[in-house]
Parts: C-alpha cells; sequence; structure tokens
C-alpha cells in the first residue's frame, strides 16, 4: 500500500491552483496495475497525476516538479531503506507522513 506525503491545507484537502487547476499528484509504485488504477481514478477526480516506477524515478521527478501529494509504495526495494525516505523528506520541505 503506497504511503502519502502530502502538501494538505489546514483543511485536510488538496489545493486547487489560482487557475482552478487541480493539485498535481506523483505515484510511485513499481506495480503497474496500481499505478494505471491510481492514475484513472485520480484524473477522473480531475487531479493531474504523474507517474514513477521505483524510488529513483521518483526523487528525479521530485528535483523537477513540484508536487501537492507524493504516494509511495514503500515496498519498494529502496523505499525500505530510512536514507529513501530522508532524501524525500528533504526534496519536499513541507512534508507530512
Amino acid at each position: 500500500m503506497p504511503e502519502v506525503l502530502s502538501n494538505l491545507n489546514s483543511s485536510g484537502f488538496l489545493p486547487t491552483s489560482d487557475s482552478g487547476a487541480d493539485a498535481k499528484i506523483l505515484v510511485i509504485d513499481d506495480e503497474a496495475g496500481i499505478r494505471e488504477s491510481l492514475e484513472v481514478l485520480l484524473t477522473l477526480e480531475g487531479y493531474t497525476v504523474e507517474m514513477a516506477v521505483d524510488g529513483e524515478a521518483g526523487l528525479a521527478r521530485l528535483e523537477q516538479n513540484s508536487y501537492d501529494l507524493v504516494l509511495l509504495d514503500l515496498s519498494l526495494p529502496a523505499s525500505r531503506d530510512s536514507n529513501c525516505c530522508r532524501r524525500f523528506t528533504s526534496a519536499i520541505p513541507s512534508c507530512r507522513w
């Protein structure tokens, strides 16, 4: 099950941008079925969704883009490493687990 790293607003919802576009979500999971299912469901809800197949690809995306929510599969081999978790939280300073 993916772990949630997010920038929820004070009411507990993902913020929308000034332009009215919904939040941007990054899904990091090595299982294609989970990634694709989350992409379909979240896109239907109006969110912008990007994918990564592993922690390294996810970190690379975080270095290039800003996200309102990151869904991280903690069963990924690299995700079990505490250094990986620290790298994610340093990439997202306002991150809450």
